[in-house]
């Protein structure tokens, strides 16, 4: 399976790839993770259109005016994250905060010690989900996993 972990995202575009991704994809192709379990499947390593069979790295060297190594890569990243990961995030928070990005750029940072906390109140979210959301031990360690790599692939770490 691909590995989650966002770092070694390219700083050629050094910000916000969810924000790339909505600037540049999402007006065809929807939000990134319905997207990926939609329209990908992982085959031999690599992701290729559940479709067309066609390689995404590939295409994104051509696809939409053509994207550079670096950026490719951070897509490739973010999308193999999201086609491994169950959409618990949209269904027990997105009808709220809509899409994880967005609830990590308004209501969240990353405390000192490396938490992500509430930008508000500075509460831990880890000890905040479960009251807030009624989540179980396992849906909140889910859940925070995926705000954790978004927090990454926003702030670019």
């Amino acid at each position: 399976m691909f590995a989650t972990t966002v770092i070694g995202l390219s700083p050629a575009w050094g910000g916000d790839l969810h924000q790339l991704w909505d600037r540049q994809c999402g007006g065809c192709h929807g939000h990134a993770g319905p997207f990926a379990r939609r329209s990908l499947v992982e085959v031999d390593g690599r992701l290729v259109g559940r479709a067309s069979g066609r390689d995404l790295a590939e295409l994104l060297t051509i696809h939409n005016g053509g994207y550079g190594p670096e950026d490719i890569a951070s897509f490739r990243i973010m999308l193999a994250a999201q086609l491994a990961t169950p959409p618990l995030y949209a269904e027990r928070c997105g009808a709220c905060h809509d899409t994880a990005a967005e609830l990590i750029r308004d209501l969240v940072i990353r405390g000192d010690d490396g938490d992500l906390r509430g930008r508000a109140g500075g509460h831990r979210l880890a000890e905040f989900l479960p009251a807030h959301g009624t989540l179980s031990a396992d849906q909140t360690r889910a859940i925070m996993s995926v705000l954790d790599r978004v927090e990454s692939e926003v702030n670019h770490r």
